[in-house]
């Protein structure tokens, strides 16, 4: 019966040291801690950016206690958790390559004939122009007594201007009232453009070839205007770099200098025109250097006419 108070006392402490290590969690060492369901948790993931970013926090995930920060932030007790690096974030606008000098999108840099601008017009004498950059197309239209024409009516669509210099440029054309010229001289058998004068107002007649027939095995042309004389009053034309193309060639013309007259006729109702304009070396080809300006023409010496044309670009 002595020796009761001594194993009370023992029982005492040996219950007091379990409680306390409850309550501390100090009873296993700091290296070895099982985590618990709470300083376990993941943080939420960080939300799509271009290099991604460390997520959130997780809720309840907090240091133990002790001197070990477990996730280097420089602080006990607080956060000991950082939850997975967020997904890549979605790749940015692609930049202004031809302000860099780099190549631009494949329908510019590639082999395929891209659209720069079309028009449906109804019109006596007007001028479209299209310039680099993406502002509207300049048009000038002759409204003086000569010209002038409630009827008159002017619809442009304009695309992309080329972010690539292009080598090759393809005017196709329309009328959808009378027979006419693309391109063509100012004169039968003539070797100088058909004039158009904004200063003066005033316009010359159009001699062009009368179809693309080739007679013969030389590739020569059909007579100019042969049956078709009422052309050289309507007609239509591109002007490249400010200068007037007179000549209107398809891709299958074999000979790309045929002398005088060179423009081409259409026929309403029957057939258009295809003109085909190649960059090369001043003095040979239709237009060299970077490329400034495209400039559409449209003449109706007589009465309105309804223009249809398209400008494609490769």
């Amino acid at each position: 019966m002595q020796y009761y108070p001594i194993v009370v006392r023992l029982f005492y402490s040996i219950t007091l040291v379990a409680i306390s290590c409850v309550l501390l969690s100090g009873c296993n060492s700091e290296d070895s801690e099982t985590p618990t369901s709470q300083n376990n948790s993941t943080g939420t993931a960080g939300q799509s950016g271009t290099n991604g970013r460390n997520g959130t926090d997780g809720a309840d995930c907090f240091d133990a206690p002790g001197t070990t920060d477990r996730n280097s932030d420089g602080q006990l007790g607080v956060a000991d958790c950082i939850g997975p690096t967020g997904p890549q974030g979605p790749q940015g606008p692609q930049g202004m390559q031809g302000a860099m000098g780099l190549p631009g999108p494949a329908g510019d840099s590639g082999n395929t004939f891209k659209l720069l601008a079309k028009g449906q017009n109804h019109t006596r004498v007007a001028e479209h122009t299209f310039l680099p950059g993406n502002g509207a197309v300049q048009t000038w239209l002759n409204n003086t007594t000569a010209y002038n024409s409630l009827d008159q009516h002017i619809d442009i669509i304009q695309s992309a201007w080329p972010s690539v210099e292009p080598t090759e440029i393809i005017l196709v054309a329309k009328n959808h009232q009378q027979v006419f010229c693309a391109g063509g001289s100012s004169t039968n058998n003539g070797n100088t453009p058909a004039d158009f004068n904004r200063v003066a107002g005033t316009t010359s007649l159009s001699y062009c070839t009368d179809s693309r027939m080739r007679p013969g095995t030389s590739g020569e042309p059909v007579a100019v205007n042969g049956g078709h004389s009422g052309a050289r009053n309507f007609w239509i034309r591109l002007k490249i770099n400010g200068n007037a193309m007179m000549e209107c060639l398809s891709q299958t013309d074999q000979n790309r200098d045929i002398g005088t007259s060179s423009g081409m006729t259409g026929v309403s109702g029957y057939w258009g025109t295809t003109c085909h304009y190649v960059k090369g070396a001043a003095g040979a080809a239709d237009w060299y250097g970077n490329l400034t300006s495209i400039t559409v023409q449209e003449v109706s010496r007589t009465a309105v006419s309804s223009w249809e044309w398209e400008i494609y670009y490769r």
